[in-house]
């Protein structure tokens, strides 16, 4: 016991260790030897509460998430480690279903994207996914329009920040190497000149900023 804390070391079988071989045996009792020891060494240290808040609040400002894309492929947020800056637009099946759909406008971006500035990364995510029904229906959009970027489906940490963070549909950010999103967002339906002008501006906001 030390403080307020009981730490339990589970060592005595209930039917021994004769049973052990002698080699074992050995074993056993030299490493309960050392249990006096473990016991004077443990240190209990009770967690700043407010610093453990305001690590909370900062880290809920990024994307963190562990999940899948539309083709079935395993994605996390390290996909924004390998670039300067990610361009991440978020969309839903029932944007396709309502005619709100520019798909096609972005690849024409992202094809431009990456022979421009192959540094910087575009994909999507589909906020209603996964789901059988939407995931038909952004799968069979992604074919007609050609897309190759690729369709992420949130997990439960992905979901949350949507819902704490995004107002209305579609919407674009701008995600820095480290996984934290600017403060600007595009919102609406735009022309792909417009998506790279200020895919731009906010990649040299990002490296000034550094």
């Amino acid at each position: 016991v030390k403080g307020d804390f009981q730490f339990f070391f589970l060592t005595d079988y209930a039917d021994g260790i004769d049973h052990f071989s002698a080699e074992a045996q050995a074993t056993f009792r030299e490493l309960e030897s050392y249990l006096p020891e473990l016991r004077e060494s443990i240190e209990i240290s009770l967690p700043d509460e407010e610093a453990v808040l305001d690590e909370a609040e900062e880290n809920s400002k990024y994307l963190n998430f562990i999940s899948n894309t539309l083709d079935g492929n395993p994605v996390t947020s390290a996909v924004f480690y390998d670039y300067d800056m990610t361009v991440v637009n978020f969309w839903a099946s029932y944007c396709e279903e309502d005619n709100i759909n520019e798909l096609d406008t972005l690849q024409s971006f992202y094809k431009d994207l990456q022979k421009k500035h192959p540094n910087v990364n575009f994909v999507q995510v589909v906020i209603d996914t996964p789901g059988q029904k939407a995931e038909k229906i952004a799968t069979d959009a992604y074919k007609k329009a050609g897309v190759t970027f690729a369709g992420i489906m949130p997990d439960q940490s992905l979901a949350t920040w949507i819902t704490d963070n995004l107002e209305g549909l579609p919407t674009t950010i701008f995600v820095d190497s480290k996984g934290k999103p600017a403060d600007f967002k595009i919102k609406g339906i735009q022309d792909a000149s417009y998506y790279m002008e200020t895919t731009e501006t906010m990649l040299k906001k990002m490296k000034t900023s550094k």
